[in-house]
């Protein structure tokens, strides 16, 4: 980062007049700030930071010295990212995030950007530095005594292994069918097993499939295949440590399920397999075995299911397990051996978009044969029965009188139970994915960058809801991104109407933040998709502009009249809030921006080119829908002349930033986008002396937040620079975490930190949308 370029006039008077001047312009909303922090530190219980303890005692303190003395570093215990890879789809709203040693570490559901807690923590250092064995959802296998069969293997045995051990090497890719999610698990040494792992969402089921092939590598029996889940259902908003709730867990023949106590929220864990047994458990996973029982109350409760699989050396098998969701049960006095996979469970109830931009009604979910089921938490009256374990009423087939639970063969190792009672064939996710990115132009963008470009495609539309419209910021609750962020949003939505998936970008900007915008006009810093404010910011000042912007550019993309007329309404708010923001000298009152910390309040270029192009936007749409657009152009024209005023005019170095300290110039490369998206600098003439300026400073083998480095490769695309581009995108696109996706941020030593974030992979997307003159065109 460049020394900040600030005034001449360093005397005290001169300081304290800067001070008082940016002091008046401070967006004084966002003083709600520290009660909103206090507010989100109070909701977890003496119990959630107990468990956690270990955790709070060493990040705390950290935290607070940051505050003192490092602000911008507060975030730093969130670092690291244990979310490799993911799986879900884009009519589904369930999401399941694990690291590369094969453990579910994050689990969205019933609807993706909202999350039932899997308590998971890490905090870098080693693979699971903070994070209790227990946590997660994974498998293990179960050996027999030596000399002994597996009917005389107890519970106590000490052949449990893990695969999550480090006794194995681990791997992680996608595939190897689109959507899907591949593991390996080579022992190092002498055994026991090696395996390898399918995971993936059957489309329409709301289901996390996770599909295990063990192979007895060592010399003794194998007795069992184990799968252990610790979780808590709960009807709570996620922060650090994590919030619960207490859950009554039921272990029946076929599954264990969780049920909150204090709302309908429900986890379900089951099998596509027979299983031997399942059990309830507490403490340390070493002994969980020897004390599982039926049914448990309380928080951080872990779930068992044991397959048997008398696996001889040299044999393998296959087994299966399901993870879903569940609304409210059938009866709170359920017999205790019965779990949500023997009953019917109740589904969301909302109006939902498909992934081509087409709505279904209430009560429906969309299935992949184009049909839609019932989704009253009934059986579907047509069959009066429910499919096991998907969260959902979905049988079609008539109920058969001998086995009117639908147990007999309702699942084997060749399928699982999709949409509809179906078995899902190895080539339906496949199916389902080729059909959704049928028409994203892989064969527009250069070969060496077609691979990248689909997964980032398919990356950020798994992150959308059908049923809320959300766009979530990435699959991760460690960081907490699993919110959706107007701003990101923004961005992947026009990076999807460019890439041919227009659906989950009209219900994101024409459903989704209508829905939750303010009564001023304004967002929040970010929202669960069921619409809930779930940041600590009240106002950034960029997030009303891109809005706008995102529409206009949408709409170029498609030509959609009816998403016009569904964000007006909101559009013409949030421009009415940018208009109102705007401070006496011209730019937008001081708020964070993409940089939110709360030392980050600024008028800044990118706030300020970003309302520029959306006041111009603006007045487009207005034209469009036959209202009067001359007060947005005034108030562009306004900002547009204030932007040059104070950044650039009689300077030898443009500035790009309004502090207390005064005018001061941030080397970050994303403040390029004063070039591309907003146009700003064509208009004003400074595209050269932009792009030139951040050449200077843009070095190789430093660290890397993507979202900056490829808005950057989109302005020098946008002028006509692009071997300069390529040079960005070539350096940086193999910077993806084993799932596939790119990371948010590359430091110095190469490692992925933070988040598998929705805008890096769109932002990468839209480059080369740019320099293949696929990108919107709002100029």
């Amino acid at each position: 980062m460049l020394p900040r370029d600030t005034a001449d006039d360093t005397s005290l008077p001169a300081r304290l007049a800067t001070a008082v001047e940016f002091l008046g312009r401070l967006d004084y909303r966002n003083l709600r700030m520290l009660p909103n922090a206090l507010s989100i530190l109070t909701r977890p219980s003496a119990a959630d930071w107990y468990y956690n303890r270990d955790l709070v005692s060493r990040e705390l303190p950290r935290t607070v010295r940051n505050f003192v003395f490092a602000p911008d570093d507060m975030n730093a215990f969130q670092r690291h990212c244990p979310v490799a890879g993911y799986v879900s789809t884009p009519v589904d709203g369930v999401l399941a995030g694990f690291t590369e040693r094969g453990r579910m570490s994050t689990l969205f559901c019933p609807h993706t950007g909202y999350t039932q807690q899997l308590p998971y923590y890490e905090t870098g250092g080693t693979v699971l530095d903070g994070a209790r064995p227990r946590e997660g959802a994974f498998f293990g296998v179960q050996r027999s005594p030596a000399g002994g069969t597996g009917s005389d293997c107890g519970p106590r045995d000490d052949g449990v292994t893990w695969l999550w051990e480090s006794s194995f090497d681990h791997e992680m890719a996608s595939g190897p069918a689109a959507g899907e999610l591949s593991l390996t698990y080579e022992p190092r040494q002498a055994g026991p097993v090696a395996a390898t792992e399918r995971v993936f969402v059957p489309p329409g089921s709301e289901t996390v499939v996770r599909e295990l092939t063990v192979r007895n590598v060592s010399d003794r029996r194998i007795a069992r295949v184990l799968y252990y889940m610790q979780a808590n259902a709960n009807d709570n908003q996620q922060y650090v440590p994590g919030i619960t709730s207490p859950n009554r867990v039921v272990a029946g023949d076929r599954g264990v399920e969780w049920r909150d106590r204090r709302s309908d929220r429900r986890l379900e864990l089951s099998a596509a397999d027979s299983v031997a047994g399942t059990g309830v458990v507490t403490g340390p996973l070493d002994d969980a075995l020897a004390d599982a029982r039926r049914v448990r109350t309380g928080r951080h409760v872990g779930g068992v299911l044991s397959f048997d699989a008398p696996l001889e050396p040299g044999a393998e098998t296959t087994v299966t397990v399901r993870t879903g969701w569940g609304g409210a049960a059938s009866g709170d006095g359920a017999n205790e051996d019965e779990t949500a996979t023997d009953r019917s469970a109740g589904t969301r109830r909302s109006v939902g978009t498909d992934v081509d931009g087409r709505e279904h009604g209430p009560e429906t979910r969309v299935r992949t044969d184009g049909a839609a089921d019932a989704g009253t938490g009934a059986a579907d009256a047509s069959t009066g029965a429910a499919d096991a374990g998907t969260g959902a009423a979905e049988t079609t087939e008539p109920t058969d009188p001998a086995d009117p639970a639908g147990t007999v063969g309702s699942a084997g190792n060749d399928g699982v139970l999709s949409a509809g009672g179906r078995r899902a064939s190895d080539g339906e996710v496949s199916e389902g994915w080729a059909t959704w990115l049928a028409d994203v132009p892989v064969e527009q963008v250069p070969e060496r960058f077609a691979d990248q470009y689909e997964r980032s495609v398919a990356g950020v539309t798994k992150l959308f809801d059908p049923v809320s419209g959300s766009l979530s910021a990435a699959p991760n609750f460690q960081p907490t991104y699993y919110p959706s962020w107007p701003r990101d949003g923004a961005f992947v939505a026009v990076a999807l109407a460019e890439a041919g998936v227009p659906g989950p970008a009209v219900a994101y900007l024409g459903r989704f933040l209508p829905s939750v915008q303010g009564a001023d006009g304004g967002f929040e810093q970010c929202y669960t998709s069921d619409g809930a404010p779930a940041g600590v910011i009240p106002r950034e000042n960029d997030q009303q502009p891109i809005y706008v912007h995102a529409v206009r550019a949408v709409d170029d993309v498609t030509d959609d009249d009816a998403l016009v007329r569904a964000a007006w309404p909101a559009v013409a708010d949030a421009l009415d809030y940018t208009v109102d923001a705007i401070a006496d000298n011209g730019l937008l009152r001081a708020t964070p921006d993409f940089a939110e910390m709360p030392t980050h309040a600024r008028q800044s270029l990118w706030t300020n080119a970003f309302a520029y192009r959306g006041l111009l936007d603006g007045a487009a749409l207005a034209d469009r829908v036959g209202a009067d657009g001359e007060r947005y152009r005034r108030a562009a024209a306004r900002v547009g002349d204030a932007v040059e005023r104070t950044f650039f005019a009689d300077r030898d170095r443009f500035a790009t930033q309004l502090t207390i300290r005064g005018a001061e110039r941030d080397g970050n490369v994303a403040f390029s986008a004063a070039v591309h998206p907003t146009g700003w600098a064509a208009d004003y003439g400074y595209t050269e002396p932009l792009l030139d300026g951040f050449a200077e400073i843009h070095r190789d083998g430093a660290a890397y937040w993507l979202p900056r480095e490829f808005t950057y490769a989109a302005a020098l695309y946008a002028a006509g620079r692009e071997s300069e581009g390529d040079r960005v995108l070539a350096a940086l696109q193999t910077e993806r975490l084993p799932g596939g996706t790119l990371a948010e941020e590359v430091d110095r030593s190469g490692d992925h930190n933070f988040a598998a974030l929705a805008w890096a992979n769109a932002a990468f997307a839209h480059a080369l949308h740019v320099r293949e003159g696929i990108a919107a065109d709002v100029s």
